[in-house]
């Protein structure tokens, strides 16, 4: 579910996590995108960074001759798109994990409710009932989450909205 063991610290257990663009270490805190990945991987400043990676996914970006005004101007213009992805990218994955964590506190509940095993079925209680109804399909929903890819996660969120009474509680 995209955790590695962290290349910037001895660890035994992974801590490492991947999420769409993006990586953070719950172990040592180290995070970001693929350049500062690549940047820390291998001891490299920025421009260093970018001459690699251009070399590495033969990008061809003109490192060889100055920028021109046209250059720059495209430069900037992309970088202005740039950062309006990243910010609406931010806002999805705010979003995403504010349902993962709505979706897991569901599923420890559900799960404490089938905790009580009734010993007759006079004895199953509506939460009891529910528990048994809807576990596995948080499940799922909560691995789609967990999946890294947007239009699965999409999904979820919509399905969420949709239906939030599906994941209230309905009985104590």
């Amino acid at each position: 579910h995209g955790y590695a063991r962290c290349p910037f610290h001895n660890e035994k257990s992974p801590s490492f996590h991947l999420r769409g663009q993006r990586f953070h270490c719950f172990g040592c805190g180290q995070s970001g995108d693929v350049f500062d990945l690549v940047g820390q991987l291998f001891h490299l400043d920025n421009q260093a960074t970018l001459k690699k990676l251009n070399a590495d996914f033969n990008l061809q970006l003109p490192f060889d001759r100055p920028l021109t005004e046209r250059d720059r101007r495209l430069a900037w213009e992309e970088a202005r798109k740039r950062r309006a992805e990243m910010e609406l990218v931010g806002r999805f994955e705010s979003l995403v994990n504010r349902v993962y964590r709505l979706l897991a506190a569901y599923h420890r509940q559900l799960n404490d409710r089938l905790k009580e095993q009734p010993k007759t079925l006079d004895e199953i209680s509506d939460g009891y009932a529910e528990a048994l109804r809807k576990i596995d399909y948080v499940s799922y929903l909560l691995d789609e989450l967990d999946s890294g890819e947007p239009q699965r996660q999409s999904f979820v969120i919509k399905e969420v909205a949709e239906h939030r009474e599906l994941f209230s509680s309905t009985a104590a």
